[in-house]
């Protein structure tokens, strides 16, 4: 079976989607991967352990909402291109911004659709968990709807948390919450190459025998950080 995977970013690895597709490559499936190369400067077309990465080359700046918000739809008719011209069975969305591709290719191409859920985009507008201003909480109520929206009509949402001897939810929890089914739900954990991380004098790190705690990522609210 070929699986065709989408991120909007230019895939340099991407940690999470690098550890899926290559977990499928070794169980048999052929993987290719569409990326966006907003500055253009990665090869088009790149094999990383039996992964295909089709990069479409489409200028954007990083950090502006505007920029992404009009340069998106463009991605999507490049993307669509290249999905017309494959023979696939699976489409693999990976977060909120790449979803349109696969409701699309499950209604239009009749393909199994698998929703990756990295994060809940609807919280990038929210501070302290509480919504100020009326346009940010426009904004996250309007995301928030359509990513539901999206959760109800994949055939697998993949989710990155759940929660841990229930003292705190996940975004499983949320999820079966706003009345996603419980069985079309799946938790894998971002947890780290635990290989890579040994290997101190190739890292140039220092073993500590103290007890570590480490967060790569963001935390956007006051409640999140407590949590963590």
């Amino acid at each position: 079976m070929k699986v065709i995977m989408v991120v909007t970013n230019h895939f340099n690895p991407d940690p999470r989607v690098y550890k899926e597709a290559k977990s499928l490559v070794r169980n048999g499936y052929e993987v290719i991967i569409i990326a966006w190369d907003r500055v253009g400067k990665y090869p088009e077309k790149e094999v990383m352990d039996g992964v295909v990465i089709k990069r479409i080359k489409l200028k954007c700046k990083y950090g502006s909402m505007k920029d992404f918000i009009i340069r998106l739809p463009l991605f999507y008719l490049k993307a669509l291109k290249i999905l017309l011209k494959e023979k696939f069975n699976v489409i693999h969305t990976h977060d909120f911004d790449t979803a349109f591709l696969g409701f699309l290719s499950k209604y239009l191409f009749r393909k199994k659709w698998i929703y990756d859920v990295h994060d809940l985009y609807f919280t990038f507008f929210m501070k302290d968990g509480n919504n100020k201003k009326f346009i940010p909480s426009l904004l996250s109520n309007i995301v928030k709807k359509i990513d539901l929206f999206f959760a109800k009509c994949c055939g697998t949402l993949i989710i990155p948390t759940e929660s841990i001897g229930g003292k705190f939810e996940g975004l499983k929890e949320y999820y079966i919450i706003n009345r996603i089914k419980k069985d079309k739900i799946i938790t894998i954990w971002n947890v780290p190459d635990v290989e890579g991380f040994l290997n101190y004098k190739k890292l140039d790190l220092k073993k500590s025998d103290k007890f570590t705690i480490g967060f790569i990522g963001s935390k956007r609210t006051t409640k999140n950080f407590i949590s963590l």
